[in-house]
């Protein structure tokens, strides 16, 4: 899981969520091409790559009355088919105790590709290269939330 402080009030920043993910380029089918990176200096690898790479994802939104949290599902999968892993899990706004924040969480699941080679190399550094590209996801999706914001950008 990992979760980043959002400086866009609760009661709007799903719209901006909703506007930034509409926004980007789909493919013939209506989903979402999602480019996914890791610097891999964040992952504790001392060198100035970025491992990139482009995904097919699909978001659902997930009607939860009352909670004072926004939930959506999302999966995604390499959009070339290469063994790259496939993800599922959700994103998720919640109140933060400041009325000018909130928060944005991402957790959800994955397989390494090639069984137990994939496994040994998950293990060994992969696992930081899913954390290090999930957290470079969130930062992208707050400063795009966060523009909306102070852009008055309104759904």
């Amino acid at each position: 899981m990992q979760r980043i402080r959002v400086n866009s009030p609760y009661g709007r920043t799903p719209s901006y969520l909703n506007w930034y993910l509409d926004a980007l380029g789909k493919d013939r089918n209506g989903r979402v091409i999602l480019r996914l990176q890791a610097p891999l200096k964040e992952a504790g690898i001392p060198t100035g790559l970025i491992v990139a790479k482009d995904v097919v994802a699909e978001f659902n939104y997930v009607d939860s009355p009352g909670a004072l949290e926004e939930k959506t599902n999302v999966c995604w999968k390499p959009q070339d088919g290469s063994p790259y892993p496939a993800f599922n899990g959700s994103i998720t706004i919640e109140a933060d105790e400041d009325y000018g924040s909130s928060w944005l969480r991402l957790e959800g699941s994955y397989d390494p590709p090639f069984g137990i080679a994939g496994d040994i190399f998950d293990a060994a550094i992969g696992k930081r290269i899913a954390l290090a590209t999930a957290r470079e996801l969130l930062e992208r999706l707050r400063d795009a939330m966060e523009q909306a914001h102070w852009d008055g950008t309104t759904r």
